[in-house]
């Protein structure tokens, strides 16, 4: 007669945790390119999906109240057309409200900014009126922008993310902003 051992729930579930964390942590290959001097741009790009590619903002994280566009991140020399065969171009963004006097939060809105030729990119509005987060540990939701591929320049530029806040009781913190490049 053969014995058969049991083990336990928490030592299965551990291991496939394990597997899931060896298999998908290969899937992402982290890419530095020097485009100026001592500047780079990180570039993650997903093995599974080799038709993506991401492309983190650099000083995201602006806490503001203004009506008015602050700035809040910034890929240095982007070139569109340095990427062959671009069907399109998404702006990806997480960022949450909070009312100082405790009232309702409002909104805050996003845009990219062409800050070579002084214009917001058309299509990159992004609205969030996401709560603060409750504790360490929530995530907070990504909101995308309308496909801007036309609307980018086929040339070197440095993009911004201009943030504004619905009020000035709301604070508006960004607190993620990458470009999610997709090839045919």
């Amino acid at each position: 007669m053969k014995k058969t051992i049991a083990l336990p729930s928490f030592i299965l579930s551990t291991l496939a945790a394990i597997i899931c964390i060896f298999s998908f942590s290969r899937c992402t290959k982290k890419v530095t390119t020097t485009i100026y001097r001592d500047t780079t741009i990180i570039e993650y790009k997903d093995s599974n999906l080799d038709k993506q590619t991401y492309i983190n903002f650099l000083f995201v994280g602006p806490n503001t109240q203004s009506t008015t566009p602050v700035m809040g991140g910034e890929i240095i020399k982007f070139d569109r057309s340095a990427y062959v065969g671009l069907d399109s171009l998404v702006l990806f963004a997480a960022g949450f409200n909070y009312s100082q006097s405790g009232g309702t939060a409002g909104s805050m809105t996003l845009q990219l900014y062409d800050k070579t030729d002084a214009k917001v990119i058309g299509g990159s509005t992004v609205t969030i009126s996401d709560l603060a987060p409750t504790g360490t540990s929530e995530n907070l939701p990504f909101h995308t922008s309308a496909n801007v591929i036309d609307s980018i320049p086929a040339k070197p530029i440095d993009l911004e993310v201009q943030v504004t806040s619905s009020g000035t009781d709301n604070h508006a913190v960004l607190s993620q902003a990458f470009l999610m490049l997709r090839r045919k």
